[in-house]
């Protein structure tokens, strides 16, 4: 995740990462909750970026703060990290999706035109007997 983290900023890459902090799987502990991330977070990648990263209190506030999440990303066109621990990610809670609105921002860049014959158009794969 670092490297396409790192990436990301390069490449001015808007998107979301969700990140679920727990305690490593290897140590018989896979539900505690842990915030070992953050370090990670904040200087994992090389690089000079400054990363944009929400750590949301409840399912209701994750849920409600997801258009800003998105529109955060757009409008720095670097990727954003969205963080919670075990105890959010396994909580059940009762959210009114009704009362949930969203200002969506629109792109800034235009999608990219793959021309004709480049690298990056599927290529056809025919098969000869």
């Amino acid at each position: 995740m670092q490297e396409a983290l790192g990436w990301g900023h390069v490449v001015e890459a808007p998107c979301v990462f969700v990140n679920s902090m727990r305690v490593g799987p290897s140590t018989g502990m896979p539900t505690q909750p842990a915030q070992s991330d953050l370090l990670q977070i904040k200087a994992g990648s090389a690089g000079d970026y400054y990363p944009i990263a929400f750590y949301a209190n409840s399912v209701e506030e994750e849920l409600s703060s997801n258009g800003h999440h998105f529109n955060a990303a757009e409008e720095s066109l670097s990727p954003v990290i969205l963080l919670a621990d075990a105890f959010l990610s396994h909580l059940y809670e009762m959210v009114d999706l009704e009362g949930i609105t969203m200002d969506i921002t629109p792109r800034s860049k235009e999608p990219v035109e793959v021309a004709k014959g480049s690298s990056l158009e599927r290529p056809t794969i025919r098969w000869e007997m």
